[in-house]
């Protein structure tokens, strides 16, 4: 089984979401979990997008956050396709909002496996 690299803690979710390129293309999507780098996101069918390709991103959980990144890979399964987006340079707003809401899906994993 291959090792994890990733730096920081990655938070499984199911969000509504939707995704694009600068040209104007934009799909709806499914962010599938979350860190502070970076985003799974599943889009129906296959998406115009490639590696290295820079993705808009909105998600709507509690709070709505616009994120942008690069795609780091592509995985194309039968009837969608999985995409791993890493953030780009976040402004200090945008990162504090995402370390905010990561910091709230932290607690309540812990009281999820603790407080039961």
């Amino acid at each position: 089984m291959p090792q994890d690299r990733r730096l920081y803690t990655r938070y499984q979710i199911s969000v509504e979401a939707k995704t694009g390129l600068q040209s104007g293309i934009v799909l709806p999507a499914q962010a599938l979990d979350i860190s502070i780098e970076g985003v799974r996101l599943r889009v129906e069918g296959i998406p115009p997008f490639k590696v290295n390709d820079e993705l808009f991103i909105v998600i709507k959980a509690n709070q709505t956050i616009k994120l942008k990144g690069k795609i780091k890979w592509i995985k194309f399964e039968k009837g969608y396709t999985d995409i791993g987006v890493k953030f780009d340079q976040l402004d200090i707003q945008t990162s504090q909002h995402l370390s905010k809401i990561l910091s709230e899906m932290a607690l309540s994993d812990l009281e999820d496996k603790y407080l039961k």
